[in-house]
């Protein structure tokens, strides 16, 4: 992973400054407050940097030439320099659920219900 990115990313994530959202890189809550996952933040940081550009679409926040909602957009996989989805190193800690083992940051933001700063203490030790 790009160390410079990771930094940004870690601090973003322990700010305060995003509301974590589950399922969705970026989906608007009724009352209009955007929910990130923790893919989320990065893809607005990549927004940021002009990496990508963003639209709405209903509530939702798309990113990228595909405009990915749910998944990390390759541009800002390619830029990040991360696997797929967050995927963390194979001596990261994994967890074993009914559809097997899986390492993701995905996972352990909706599934596992990981706070922003636990996922970044994940992104810190293992990235």
């Amino acid at each position: 992973m790009n160390q410079e990115i990771k930094a940004q990313w870690l601090t973003a994530l322990r700010s305060g400054d995003y509301e974590q959202g589950y399922g969705h890189l970026n989906v608007k809550s009724l009352g209009g407050v955007p929910h990130f996952c923790c893919l989320g933040v990065l893809c607005d940081l990549a927004v940021k940097a002009g990496v990508v550009e963003s639209y709405e679409e209903g509530a939702w926040t798309l990113y990228g030439e595909s405009g990915e909602g749910g998944g990390l957009p390759p541009e800002v996989q390619k830029w990040a320099g991360l696997k797929v989805d967050g995927q963390l190193p194979v001596a990261a800690p994994a967890m074993t659920h009914e559809m097997g083992e899986t390492s993701s940051l995905v996972y352990f933001n909706d599934a596992e219900n990981y706070t922003f700063t636990q996922i970044a203490d994940l992104i810190e030790e293992h990235h």
